[in-house]
């Protein structure tokens, strides 16, 4: 029976750790604007992917939210791609061509 408690305790603390550090959307939008200018050239690239490519972003993703982890789909005209959120970082999935 202790050892049942004991790890019953250890999924609450670590499910509790996962739902707090489970990224929100304003999370994802901010990473992806940061993705989108680290592949910038020149300046002005990278001021008018922080205009326009937040709102595109915005528009373009959906997220599932499973409490502990979420999953965001950025769909583009020629694809989707899936990204894992967990713990404040984000994990390439896939991409449905």
């Amino acid at each position: 029976m202790k050892n049942f408690m004991i790890f019953l305790i250890l999924i609450l603390v670590a499910a509790t750790f996962l739902s707090i550090t489970n990224p929100d959307k304003n999370d994802f939008l901010d990473w992806g604007v940061e993705q989108l200018q680290s592949d910038s050239q020149s300046d002005l690239e990278k001021i008018w992917e922080d205009v326009v490519g937040e709102q595109v972003l915005k528009a373009k993703t959906v997220r599932q939210n499973y409490v502990i982890f979420s999953i965001y789909e950025v769909d583009s005209k020629e694809s989707v791609v899936k990204y894992l959120g967990i713990v404040d970082h984000f994990f390439k999935l896939s991409d449905n061509k």
